[in-house]
């Protein structure tokens, strides 16, 4: 990555705390892609530690749309 680059993650939001806080601390943004049935709490701490956050409608995994699959385009 070069400096100022962006991280883009599909997560249902523990990996994408940990990916965000490392990021920043080391000058990158991050762009994370989540479930929109994850708790609250998690996408309001993504998005406080300063990650843009993407909600997605929960899919199964082999849905072209499943939030892991979305993040990879």
């Amino acid at each position: 990555l070069k400096p100022g680059g962006i991280i883009v993650e599909g997560t249902a939001g523990n990996t994408g705390i940990g990916l965000t806080l490392v990021a920043k601390a080391l000058g990158y943004r991050t762009v994370i892609v989540i479930p929109d049935t994850q708790s609250q709490e998690k996408k309001d701490t993504i998005k406080l530690l300063g990650a843009e956050l993407i909600e997605v409608p929960a899919v199964p995994y082999k849905n072209p749309n499943n939030y892991v699959k979305l993040s990879g385009r």
